[in-house]
């Protein structure tokens, strides 16, 4: 008896976890997290430092690193490992840089190598989380509901980098230091982890319940080898 009941029960939770608009919000509230989390870092001007050089150079270190690995790196891993563990893989690093912020405060303003270091990991991790954003944004709806979908998704994102910057101005508004304090950087590492674990629950295609996404999946299926050759490609033509 209890079998015949819990079938239907688990049927209904896959097809909910299945669902693309499941995992559309899903990838908002991640966004939400983690990028949004960073802008709201950023917001603070010099990421809360009053030396704003080790923060400046950070943001060198991770444009360098996104650039340096979004198509030629990141784009064949993704379609290799698929969405969750490319980006379990580098969602983590949006929290270690909130962290090695909060070490430069704690040491005094000694460890900037660290920073910058930081920010060249979180560049890697960065573009890891973009490509999944785009894959899951432009392939897990319908045509006429893109447009709606993408719409929405910066709206939540741009929320997130606000929201961020008020807990931050509540947590700061008091203090006569010339920087943030360190319950600041805090909060932004833990809500940065806590959209990293949300990516566990991130769906890979085949499960979706979209006929126009099974189709593409079974009709442009690479090898990492030639994934890396149309890279090269893409670039060079």
């Amino acid at each position: 008896m209890d079998t015949e009941v819990g079938n239907p029960r688990q049927s209904r939770l896959k097809d909910f976890y299945a669902n693309p608009w499941t995992q559309i919000i899903l990838i908002r509230m991640i966004c939400f997290c983690c990028p949004g989390m960073y802008n709201a870092l950023g917001g603070l001007g010099g990421s809360g430092q009053v030396d704003k050089t080790v923060a400046a150079n950070a943001d060198v270190a991770l444009l360098s690193a996104t650039a340096a690995t979004a198509l030629f790196i990141v784009g064949p891993l993704f379609s290799w490992v698929g969405p969750r563990t490319c980006f379990l893989l580098g969602g983590w690093t949006y929290a270690l840089y909130s962290g090695s912020l909060l070490n430069f405060n704690r040491m005094f303003y000694y460890n900037g190598a660290f920073v910058i270091a930081s920010g060249a990991i979180l560049g890697i991790g960065a573009s890891m989380l973009w490509v999944v954003q785009g894959a899951i944004m432009t392939t897990y709806v319908e045509e006429s509901q893109k447009g709606r979908v993408i719409a929405v998704f910066w709206i939540i994102f741009n929320v997130g980098g606000g929201v961020g910057s008020l807990a931050s101005f509540g947590l700061n508004s008091h203090s006569k230091s010339g920087t943030v304090s360190d319950s600041t950087y805090i909060a932004l590492m833990v809500i940065m982890l806590v959209g990293w674990v949300l990516g566990v629950f991130i769906c890979s295609p085949p499960r979706i319940k979209l006929a126009q996404l099974h189709a593409a999946v079974e009709s442009e299926t690479y090898s990492l080898k030639e994934t890396a050759k149309r890279s090269v490609q893409t670039v060079c033509t």
